[in-house]
């Protein structure tokens, strides 16, 4: 008797060169070409994808970066026709315009603080919070206009603000605003540094 039966041998282009029966034929040479370029597709597509993706993130973030100093300027315009025109409506317009600007700050805080750093921030937070504050101060006067002089007057010389009618005015200091729009400004300028890198 003899041993266990020896196992079949693989064929002879096998045994002799694996991957000959791969580039060797033109069907096999067909094939791995269209592999190659099937996988290279594929790569190349998602690559395209991920690049759309991220320039498409980086736009609107950049929208909403225009979108927040576009508010800034128009809280601004607003302050100075209340200035000229001494109408209240004004100042409720502005409000608005302050609202909408707490909230794309509140939204964009993670990249600000990416682009800046978190001191940098909570300055940027502390000048919007007292030019709101200082805001909402005058609002509050424009509406003792109509309980007359001495209430407004009252008012006045409560919060120091000024001595005699003739002051009236909303007292937001142009370096604030100025402060405002230069945190605004590097904040643009560190997401358009990261859309080159």
């Amino acid at each position: 008797m003899s041993g266990p039966s020896p196992l079949p041998h693989p064929p002879r282009f096998l045994r002799t060169q694996p991957l000959r029966w791969l580039f060797g034929s033109i069907k096999g040479q067909i094939f791995v070409l269209f592999t190659v370029t099937f996988l290279s597709v594929c790569a190349l597509t998602l690559m395209d994808f991920w690049d759309l993706s991220m320039l498409k993130r980086h736009l609107l973030l950049e929208d909403r970066y225009y979108e927040l100093l576009n508010n800034v300027l128009e809280v601004r315009r607003y302050e100075k026709n209340y200035l000229l025109y001494k109408d209240r409506a004004n100042l409720l317009e502005g409000r608005r315009y302050l609202q909408k600007i707490d909230s794309l700050v509140l939204s964009l805080s993670h990249d600000i603080v990416n682009i800046t750093d978190w001191k940098k921030f909570e300055e940027f937070r502390d000048v919007l919070v007292g030019y709101e504050r200082t805001h909402r101060l005058y609002l509050d006067l424009a509406r003792g206009q109509s309980a007359g002089d001495g209430e407004l007057m009252r008012r006045q010389q409560q919060v120091g603000l000024c001595q005699t009618k003739t002051e009236i005015g909303i007292g937001i200091d142009d370096h604030e605003v100025g402060v405002v729009e230069q945190r605004i400004g590097i904040v643009g300028e560190g997401l358009r540094h990261q859309q080159e890198i």
